[in-house]
């Protein structure tokens, strides 16, 4: 994927799918293209340590040094959405795109399964089973610019 860099608008994208669907393999190849990635676990893990009050802090910072962003996490619902899109429309200059990589499937779970982190098998069965249940799609009336799908 060749990106075109522009001086004026830059590009806010926000991944959408369960585990095991492509998410992080793909924030790993824009962040070879020189996008700034924010992972939501990581996020969410500042603000309840309370190193991080503002959960928005660090997209703040990174909006005001104009920088390519690009949001790592499942964001399976328009209320998990909501949160980061309504930090955007505080911001100019940025598209906002969401990549979606579907509520995930039994191919999507044995991938995950296959590289366990510090989940149980357990819970990470019952995170993607959740999550398909949960799951919608992203639209453009959220908000978003353009809806990729992947």
């Amino acid at each position: 994927m060749e990106k075109i860099r522009s001086s004026m608008a830059k590009e806010f994208i926000i991944l959408v799918g369960n585990v095991g669907t492509g998410k992080t393999t793909e924030s790993k190849k824009l962040a070879d293209q020189g996008y700034a990635v924010v992972r939501i676990d990581d996020l969410r893990h500042l603000t309840l340590s309370g190193r991080n009050k503002n959960y928005n802090g660090a997209l703040d910072r990174l909006t005001k040094e104009g920088v390519d962003i690009v949001v790592d996490g499942k964001n399976h619902t328009k209320i998990s959405r909501a949160r980061i899109l309504g930090f955007t429309t505080r911001v100019e200059g940025y598209h906002l795109i969401a990549m979606d990589f579907g509520p995930g499937n039994d191919e999507s779970l044995q991938r995950r399964l296959n590289e366990p982190r510090m989940d149980s098998e357990e819970e990470i069965r019952q995170a993607h089973n959740e999550t398909q249940l949960k799951y919608e799609p992203p639209t453009l009336e959220e908000g978003f610019n353009k809806i990729t799908p992947k």
